[in-house]
């Protein structure tokens, strides 16, 4: 930002140049009068002290730890892991992300929820990584009872950065617990959809009656799951 005397003088030519050469030298003038040393001394703004910066410093360096600790807490809380497996006998690699918590305070995931995640995963010919056909994508669910056993109650809906898109009827399977309900259900969808997906700003999920948005860290887990560097 310019200092006041240097906007004063920009003014004071603009004005000498419309004025032509008399008031080119009235303007000359004040200009001087305008930058002797008491008028700057007036117009500078007071300079911060040297105590004053270093708390200001010191402020800075505090938030910028507290932010450092937040992410830190919240990758803690949503790891991310790639889970790589080989099939020596059919010749398949698979490739699975560890299924990641999706909180029920953030979503109305709540009544009779233990805890409820999302996972995803694919699978390759032979030794060499290369991009999939098709990724598996779904929802594992720890219950007090059965949520997805009924067919219309899981429809899978997304709505991608607002654009709506129909997944159909997941597949479901479930095994019971003495004192819970475990339950999986997976959609396949092409390598290209999942990709929207993992590259989407926002992902709303409508599973059966149940609705909830996605956090950037989840996507950021799929994004890893393609990434051949995150294996």
């Amino acid at each position: 930002m310019k200092s006041k005397p240097v906007v004063y003088l920009v003014a004071l030519l603009s004005i000498s140049y419309a004025g032509g050469l008399g008031a080119q030298s009235c303007c000359f003038e004040c200009f001087k009068a305008s930058v002797s040393p008491n008028h700057v001394s007036a117009q500078s703004p007071p300079q911060q002290s040297s105590k004053e910066a270093k708390k200001q410093a010191e402020r800075e360096r505090k938030e910028q730890e507290k932010k450092a600790k937040k992410q830190r807490n919240f990758e803690a809380a949503y790891p991310i892991n790639i889970l790589p497996s080989y099939d020596r006998f059919n010749d398949v690699r698979t490739f699975a992300l560890e299924p990641m918590h999706i909180p029920a305070s953030f979503n109305n995931i709540n009544d009779g929820f233990i805890s409820f995640k999302t996972y995803a995963a694919f699978q390759v010919k032979g030794m060499q990584r290369t991009v999939p056909t098709t990724v598996a994508w779904g929802f594992v669910s720890d219950t007090n009872g059965w949520a997805f056993a009924q067919e219309n109650n899981r429809n899978l809906t997304l709505l991608i950065d607002d654009e709506r898109l129909g997944l159909g009827i997941p597949a479901h399977q479930g095994r019971i617990f003495p004192r819970s309900v475990e339950e999986t259900v997976m959609v396949l969808m092409s390598y290209e959809t999942f990709l929207r997906i993992a590259n989407a700003k926002r992902v709303e999920v409508q599973l059966g009656r149940y609705e909830f948005v996605l956090l950037s860290r989840h996507l950021e887990g799929f994004r890893c799951l393609i990434n051949p560097s995150c294996e």
